[in-house]
């Protein structure tokens, strides 16, 4: 099973045996300019154990003051996650 979910800065993929969180950048100088390059984070054998370093990842890109907005944002991501997966589920 081959996967991509993008996510902005984010990008989830699998290669059938494990899913890859990815980093993702616009090549801005060679002869791929323009083009999407996607550098791996790390590599995870179950979803669960991805989901953990993403959503680490995506709140430490923010400036959080208060509980309250840890909390909107948490349920922000898993919002967006779940989107993502459901759209993929439903094809």
């Amino acid at each position: 099973m081959s996967l991509k979910i993008d996510l902005g800065k984010y990008v989830i993929t699998s290669n059938g045996r494990s899913f890859i969180l990815n980093t993702k950048t616009i090549l801005k100088s060679g002869e791929n300019i323009g083009q999407e390059n996607l550098s791996p984070l790390g590599y995870y054998p179950h979803l669960h154990q991805m989901h953990r370093d993403l959503f680490r990842l995506k709140i430490n890109d923010d400036d959080i003051a208060e509980i309250k907005q840890l909390g909107e944002k948490i349920d922000s991501i898993a919002k967006e996650l779940a989107e993502k997966l459901n759209t993929i589920t439903n094809d």
